[in-house]
C-alpha cells in the first residue's frame, strides 16, 4: 500500500458516480415538470374552470417549496429520528 489508498477505494468511487448519475436524472425528470409547466397552464385554466393567475401561483409555490425548504430538510433528517433511516439508507448506497 504504497499510495496510501485503502482496499476497496476504487469501487467506492465507482459507487460516487452511480449515486451522481441517479440524482442527475432525479433533477432532470423535476426539472422537465418546471420548464413544460407553460405548456399545460392553458389547458388547466379551462379544465379547471380557473384564471391563469391562480395557476401560477400554485406553480410559484411547487418552485418555492421544492427549492426554499431543503435546508430545514436536511436539519430535520440529521437532528431527528429520521438520522437512523438516513444512516441506513446512507450505509445501503456506500
Amino acid at each position: 500500500m504504497a499510495s496510501g489508498a485503502s482496499p476497496g477505494t476504487g469501487e467506492r468511487v465507482g459507487r460516487r458516480w452511480w449515486r451522481l448519475l441517479a440524482g442527475v436524472i432525479a433533477m432532470m425528470a423535476i426539472a422537465n415538470l418546471q420548464y413544460a409547466w407553460t405548456l399545460f397552464t392553458i389547458p388547466l385554466t379551462q379544465a379547471l374552470n380557473v384564471k391563469l393567475s391562480a395557476v401560477q401561483i400554485t406553480f410559484t409555490l411547487f418552485i418555492l417549496t421544492e427549492t426554499w425548504l431543503v435546508p430545514f430538510e436536511g436539519y430535520l433528517v440529521t437532528g431527528s429520528a429520521l438520522d437512523s433511516l438516513s444512516r441506513g439508507v446512507g450505509s445501503w448506497w456506500a
